[in-house]
């Protein structure tokens, strides 16, 4: 992988940091910068075809949303932000990147840090087959804040995670399915799907699907799956904007269904790619 970059931005020209950094034998990834800079509210997105992206008003809103919740008023200025970006992405090249952007809250407040690392692609074969999560008991402080500070948490989870685990999802105090350390979960059973709404952060691929199940006019309902439902579930997926729409055949070892990708979650795939292909715009 190539190095991750980190750009600041602030009333002063954006200055560049952490290049030549000792991580300590840390991956420098996204989550390795984020527990290196101010704490604060931030969102992740990709881009498509090097410098398109999907909703980035949807995640600037994200990130005011998630700061106003910690006490912080800002309005972002969104046009000098994009420009940012495009030269950002500029320098960084052509290919497919990963990028976080974080407003800082409680140092530096109204500061804003942008890290860019090139996107790992996701092998086709893991969305034809599909993959396997395990449930956690971790829940987030305040669900609707996508906060940097939660990321540590997660990580010390993650890091445990086997090999062929894709991603941990956290239990509620009810031992309801709520969402992955770093996506969104929904369960189909009866044909219908089935998606937490309380306790869990509102992702902007989230809100992607949720329009797709309506466009296939597949029914939704906003209750979580609890745990001993596993074994009724016919499919299961996880979503995020750098997997987009990713099919689980096994939750705690219990397959899913028959252990293969299901026809509903098939249709939501095909429905998002092409909403991805219609909405992508040049940042």
């Amino acid at each position: 992988m190539k190095s991750t970059r980190v750009w600041k931005a602030s009333a002063r020209p954006v200055d560049e940091l952490f290049l030549g950094i000792d991580s300590g034998g840390e991956p420098v990834n996204l989550n390795f910068i984020s527990s290196l800079i101010p704490a604060g509210s931030y969102t992740t997105f990709r881009t498509f075809d090097g410098n398109k992206v999907v909703r980035l008003r949807e995640h600037f809103r994200r990130l005011t949303c998630s700061a106003v919740m910690s006490g912080l008023y800002l309005e972002l200025d969104e046009d000098r932000l994009r420009e940012i970006l495009r030269g950002l992405i500029t320098e960084c090249g052509e290919m497919d990147h990963r990028i976080r952007i974080t407003l800082a809250f409680e140092e530096s407040p109204g500061d804003i840090f942008i890290a860019i690392q090139e996107l790992q692609a996701i092998p086709e074969q893991v969305y034809k087959n599909g993959v396997s999560v395990v449930t956690c008991r971790l829940q987030r402080e305040q669900p609707k804040a996508k906060r940097t500070r939660f990321i540590e948490r997660a990580e010390s989870i993650r890091k445990g995670l086997p090999e062929e685990v894709e991603e941990a999802i956290m239990l509620g105090p009810e031992e309801e399915l709520l969402e992955g350390l770093s996506s969104n979960f929904f369960a189909v059973r009866g044909g219908q799907v089935r998606t937490a709404d309380e306790d869990v952060l509102p992702g902007v691929t989230r809100n992607m699907v949720l329009e797709c199940a309506k466009q296939c006019e597949i029914t939704v309902h906003l209750l979580p799956v609890k745990l001993r439902e596993i074994e009724s579930l016919e499919e299961a997926f996880i979503t995020s904007s750098s997997r987009g729409i990713m099919p689980v055949v096994r939750i705690d070892d219990v397959p899913v269904g028959d252990g293969k990708p299901g026809p509903v979650t098939r249709r939501l795939m095909d429905c998002y790619a092409n909403l991805v292909k219609t909405e992508s715009e040049e940042i």
